[in-house]
């Protein structure tokens, strides 16, 4: 186990253990992390961690170089930012890196006790990065619903040792403007208190008195006939920053003096919006009595409950689903609730009202299933070696567990970083298994365990695109059976669905190699869930036709409804959209087209 994993574990008597024999401290992980920035990742690891390691000579000014990510638009860069959202990472180019101190990591995410002992160890509260973002910047993109005291105190610590307050990045932010955006009002006026310049804030009198949360400064400013629709640098107006700052008697107060309840905020943001981003339950439920529309959209056609999703926040993802908000719905861009979840728990609630799992992310089902999204592969070279490639069961099933594929299956390593990490020299030559996919479903059975099924790793043109064809069970707590399939019982599959009538799984659709692809037919699999074996099942009537990409729905009498997808046209050998609902009858193996 590297030292990071240990430091991230937080084994004390482990890591010094480690350090005597010789560990490096500058050694980095492969998310560009020194064991010292691991430390301060998150509040959770005790700040004698990162004693012990400054005691042995860690670096408190070392430089965190991230991995290479792919280049955003310049369109996409000015969404995530008019969200909240830190774009230094994507401003990186070959010239003029953006390297992140340790210090501006901490600032992010660590407690004020771990921040102080940075900077008592000689940490630079200067330092700004290319992307032009400081310290004190970066210390206003922590968690949302991190505790206000908590943030204050990161934010004092950093102010008494005397971090500048008014450095702008290349995109116009500063610590002051980040603060307002986020609706950290607290930060705001703690900043000015400081000494921030307040004019980037473009607040009049009415804002001001509503970030103090003043009920009677507010009744006088209207009374002054302050304006009720001016609005702020991120377009607010007073009865939005109201209800961003959770302030529900004002915001009653500007309604009844004629505010306008239909405002928007910048990029479109309805008022719905900044209650979900912190989480107001309350504030939420008021708004739907007042008539606010849980399924408006903003300019990048996001609803509010793909923003609960998000954000995490629970509470109001509650109100919104006792509300009648759409769970099965998606943006034009692909995004969904279930497959933007920040969390297991918010995944087994939109579970509950319906959601088809199969659209989670791969770090969600790791803590949905039991694993360490933080947890780096660890395996000896030989068994690398041993199991790279992919192969096929024998048996129907064969249980294929094995000591790399066990590891993959819990870390979700890529195979390009698999092969990376072993020095593979025959890397480019076949495909390395790989259990981080697209198009694999994923079902829960009644008795808690989950299923996963096949799915595919990387595009066509890449050396390690792979389409699978095992099934993974997890039994919860990280302990999981790998089952294989001849190829010609259970060919590889992807994007196919997954619908459980206990005890089986009907797995429906496929889009395959192309070689595999058979115009009009329509792949149906059976699969048991007490033996784990798996049949073709043959079927009649009106098939879909080659269909991916589609829904699957268990209806009440036991058919199932498939609709939307892509289905392959035999004249033209291309995908067609699929503009019909099919009906599957298991009890009899036939197809019908369902009425409009």
């Amino acid at each position: 186990m590297s030292i990071h994993d240990l430091v991230a574990r937080g084994d004390l008597p482990a890591v010094e253990a480690a350090l005597v024999a010789g560990a490096s401290l500058e050694a980095v992980d492969d998310q560009g992390r020194t064991p010292l920035a691991v430390a301060v990742s998150g509040p959770e690891i005790e700040a004698g961690m990162l004693r012990l390691l400054l005691e042995h000579g860690a670096d408190a000014n070392a430089r965190m170089i991230p991995p290479v990510v792919p280049q955003l638009s310049d369109e996409a860069r000015a969404a995530m930012r008019a969200l909240g959202m830190d774009t230094s990472a994507w401003d990186q180019t070959e010239e003029e890196p953006v390297v992140d101190s340790v210090l501006s990591y901490a600032a992010r995410q660590a407690s004020a006790e771990q921040v102080r002992l940075l900077l008592e160890a000689g940490a630079d509260f200067n330092y700004v990065n290319a992307g032009g973002y400081s310290v004190l910047t970066s210390a206003m993109f922590r968690p949302p619903l991190e505790p206000v005291a908590q943030h204050l105190a990161v934010l004092n610590a950093l102010l008494d040792a005397g971090a500048p307050l008014d450095k702008v990045s290349r995109h116009g932010e500063s610590a002051l403007s980040v603060a307002s955006q986020r609706g950290m009002f607290e930060a705001v006026l703690l900043l000015v208190e400081r000494g921030a310049d307040p004019r980037p804030l473009d607040w009049n009198a009415l804002h001001l008195a509503v970030a103090h949360g003043d009920l009677n400064a507010v009744a006088a400013r209207l009374d002054e006939g302050a304006d009720l629709e001016y609005r702020d640098a991120w377009q607010r107006t007073p009865l939005l920053l109201a209800i961003q700052a959770g302030q529900r008697r004002i915001a009653e107060l500007l309604l009844a003096r004629g505010a306008d309840r239909q405002a928007k905020g910048r990029c479109g943001q309805a008022a719905v919006t900044y209650a979900i981003h912190r989480d107001d339950a309350e504030m939420l439920r008021w708004l739907i009595a007042e008539g606010s529309d849980i399924e408006e959209v903003d300019d990048f056609g996001h609803f509010p409950l793909l923003e609960a999703a998000r954000s995490n926040a629970m509470n109001c993802a509650r109100v919104l689903i006792a509300a009648g908000a759409t769970v099965e719905r998606a943006t034009a861009h692909g995004s969904s609730p279930i497959k933007d979840a920040t969390g297991g728990q918010m995944v087994e609630l939109l579970m509950a009202a319906g959601a088809e799992l199969s659209g989670t992310e791969p770090e969600v089902r790791q803590t949905l299933l039991g694993h360490d999204p933080a947890q780096s592969l660890d395996v000896p070279e030989d068994l690398y070696f041993r199991f790279r490639h992919r192969r096929f069961g024998r048996s129907n099933p064969e249980r294929m567990n094995n000591p790399l594929w066990d590891a993959l299956v819990r870390t979700r390593t890529t195979a390009w970083a698999c092969a990376r990490q072993f020095e593979d020299p025959n890397y480019d030559r076949e495909a390395v298994w790989c259990f981080r996919r697209f198009g694999q479903t994923l079902t829960r059975l009644p008795d808690g365990r989950y299923v996963e099924i096949a799915g595919e790793h990387e595009d066509f043109y890449d050396p390690d695109f792979c389409i699978y064809n095992d099934v993974v069970v997890h039994r919860g707590q990280g302990q999981f059976e790998l089952y294989g399939y001849p190829e010609h019982v259970f060919p590889p599959t992807d994007f196919h669905t997954a619908t459980l009538i206990w005890p089986h799984i009907y797995l429906i659709g496929n889009l395959g190699y192309v070689h595999q692809r058979r115009p009009g037919e329509t792949p149906v699999y059976r699969l048991s869930c007490e033996s784990w074996s798996i049949e073709r099942l043959d079927s009649s009537g009106q098939a879909p036709g080659w269909i991916h990409r589609h829904r699957a729905e268990l209806r009440a009498n036991g058919t199932i409804l498939v609709r939307g997808g892509q289905i392959l046209d035999g004249g033209t050998g291309k995908m067609r959209d699929n503009t019909r609902q099919f009906v599957f009858t298991p009890s009899s193996g036939s197809w019908s087209v369902a009425a409009p």
